[in-house]
């Protein structure tokens, strides 16, 4: 099932809110090479990837206004999530 909806989010240092669940992003290390955010919950993990779009290890800041991270997820409901700054 194909669905775009947008919700808005604030990320504050490395880490944000969604819908109730609070998210952390990992820039990677030596045993964590990939940029990711997951969300520990109760029995089940969300973790997303960053796919294409700003390199987060070369601008930990974030992206600009309009640019754009694109994210692989591990919860079938969420397959890609894009991330647009709007400010």
């Amino acid at each position: 099932m194909n669905s775009n909806f947008s919700l808005p989010i604030t990320v504050h240092g490395h880490s944000f809110e969604l819908l109730g669940l609070e998210y952390d992003v990992r820039l990677g290390n030596a045993d964590e090479s990939r940029v990711h955010f997951y969300c520990s919950k109760t029995g089940a993990m969300i973790f997303s990837v960053a796919e294409s779009g700003v390199d987060l290890t070369t601008q930990p800041e974030g992206p600009d206004v309009g640019e754009t991270i694109v994210w692989r997820s591990n919860d079938p409901n969420l397959f890609r999530i894009f991330w647009v700054s709007s400010y």
